[in-house]
C-alpha cells in the first residue's frame, strides 16, 4: 500500500511538472475523473508523430493510467507496427499488450463492449485501424458511440501558426474565423482539409465532440490540464445569448458562476438588482453583465467558470460584448489575474486607489465623471 501511494504521489509531482500550473492542473484532473467511461478523450495519433515522439507519447501514458485517465487510442496499422517493432523494450506483446506499468488492449474491430470493459479493467483501449481506413470515419464513429467531449490530434508537425510569429494561433472559432483561415494562402492544403474535418465532427449532432485540439506530445498535458494550454484549440463556437428580462435568468445559475469566477460571495442586492443587459453562454458558463448608467454603459461583471476559460467562452462573450456595445467602461482590482489582459483590450486606464478604471470607446472630456462614479461604486461582493 506504502508503494503504491509513493507511486501515486511520485506521478502527481511529475504531473505538476508537466503542466507548470498547480492550480488548472487540479481543476481539469479533478473534471475529467468525474467524466462517465468514454467521456474524456479520445487521442488520435498521426503517422509520423509515431517514429518522432513515440517513446514520449507512451511515457505519457503512463502517467494517464496512475492519474485513472483513460482515453481511448486511435492510430493506423503502420504505426502500431513500428511501436511493436522499435518499442519493444517498452511492449510487451501478448494477449494484450503491457508498456511498463501501463496496461494496454489491442482492439482491431469497432466493438464498443470491448472498449468499455478495457475502462472496467483500467486499461487503456487502442483502436488500430487498416491504413486505407479513413481516419474521419473512425473518429466519428467512435466519439458518437462513446459520446466523447474531447478529441487531442497528436502530431509532430506545426499546423496553424501566426504568420508573423510562427506561434500556434491558441484558439479557431469556426462559426467566425474558419472562411478566413480557408482564404489564408499561407496555410496547406492539408490544413484546409484538416479543418474542415475538424468541422464535420464538431457539428455531429449525434456526437458530443464539444472541441478539438492540436498539439504534440511534449505539449499535451498543457494542452489537457491548463487553462491557457499549448497548441491549438477547435471549436464550433459558443452559443452567447442576451438576456434582457428576468424572467429569461435562472438567478441561481448566475449566482453560482459568480461565485465560482471571483471566489467570493455575491451580495443579494446585487442578484435582485436591474441589469441592462446579459450577455450569457447558454450553459450558465460565462457571463458579462450590463447596466446602463447616468454616464453611459458600464460592465459590472464579466465572469467565466474556469474551464470556460481554457474553451475561449470568454473572448466569445467579449467579442459580443465589443460588437453591441462600442462605448464601454468598467473597473477591476490591480490583483484580480485578468487586469493584464484588461490592459490590452481596452482604450485606456486610470487608477484608482485598490480600482483600475478601463475604457473602450470614451471621449476625453466624459473620462473625469465616469472615474469617479465607477471609484465610489460600492463592492458587489461580501468582503
Amino acid at each position: 500500500m506504502k508503494e503504491k501511494n509513493k507511486k501515486q504521489r511520485d506521478a502527481l509531482s511529475l504531473f505538476f511538472e508537466l503542466t507548470n500550473n498547480d492550480l488548472d492542473s487540479l481543476v481539469y484532473l479533478n473534471l475529467y475523473r468525474q467524466k462517465k467511461p468514454g467521456e474524456f478523450s479520445i487521442f488520435y495519433l498521426e503517422s509520423s508523430l509515431v517514429s518522432e515522439m513515440g517513446e514520449n507519447f507512451l511515457f505519457n501514458l503512463k502517467i494517464l493510467e496512475k492519474l485513472k485517465l483513460f482515453p481511448l487510442i486511435c492510430l493506423d496499422e503502420s504505426s502500431f507496427d513500428y511501436m511493436k517493432f522499435f518499442y519493444k523494450k517498452l511492449i510487451n506483446l501478448k494477449d494484450a499488450f503491457h508498456i511498463s506499468s501501463v496496461s494496454v488492449d489491442v482492439i482491431n474491430k469497432k466493438k464498443i463492449n470491448s472498449i468499455f470493459k478495457s475502462f472496467e479493467k483500467e486499461r487503456i483501449p487502442f483502436y488500430v485501424h487498416k491504413d486505407t481506413e479513413d481516419w474521419l470515419q473512425v473518429v466519428q464513429e467512435f466519439s458518437e458511440k462513446l459520446q466523447t467531449e474531447k478529441l487531442l490530434y497528436l502530431t509532430d508537425s506545426s499546423y496553424f501558426q501566426h504568420k508573423d510569429s510562427n506561434l500556434p494561433i491558441s484558439i479557431i472559432n469556426l462559426q467566425k474565423e474558419k472562411m478566413e483561415i480557408l482564404e489564408n494562402t499561407d496555410i496547406s492544403l492539408f490544413e484546409k482539409d484538416l479543418l474542415n474535418s475538424f468541422q464535420l465532427l464538431l457539428e455531429n449532432e449525434k456526437a458530443n465532440l464539444k472541441s478539438i485540439s492540436i498539439t504534440s506530445t511534449f505539449s499535451m498535458f498543457k494542452e489537457l490540464f491548463t487553462v491557457k494550454g499549448s497548441g491549438t484549440l477547435i471549436k464550433r463556437g459558443s452559443a452567447i445569448k442576451e438576456i434582457l428580462t428576468s424572467n429569461e435568468l435562472d438567478t441561481e445559475r448566475l449566482r453560482a458562476l459568480l461565485e465560482i469566477s471571483f471566489r467570493k460571495k455575491i451580495k443579494e442586492n446585487f442578484i435582485n438588482s436591474k441589469f441592462f443587459s446579459i450577455l450569457l453562454e447558454e450553459n450558465y458558463r460565462g457571463a458579462g453583465i450590463i447596466k446602463e448608467t447616468k454616464l453611459g454603459i458600464f460592465l459590472s461583471k464579466f465572469a467565466v467558470d474556469e474551464v470556460a476559460r481554457g474553451e475561449g467562452i470568454g473572448r466569445d462573450i467579449w467579442e459580443k460584448m465589443r460588437e453591441k456595445f462600442p462605448k464601454i467602461f468598467w473597473r477591476s482590482k490591480k490583483e484580480n489575474p485578468i487586469t493584464k489582459w484588461y490592459m490590452k483590450e481596452s482604450d485606456g486606464m486610470f487608477k484608482s486607489g485598490k480600482w483600475i478604471i478601463f475604457w473602450i470607446g470614451i471621449s476625453p472630456n466624459e473620462l473625469p465623471n465616469i472615474i469617479d462614479y465607477v471609484s465610489n461604486l460600492e463592492e458587489d461582493f461580501e468582503t
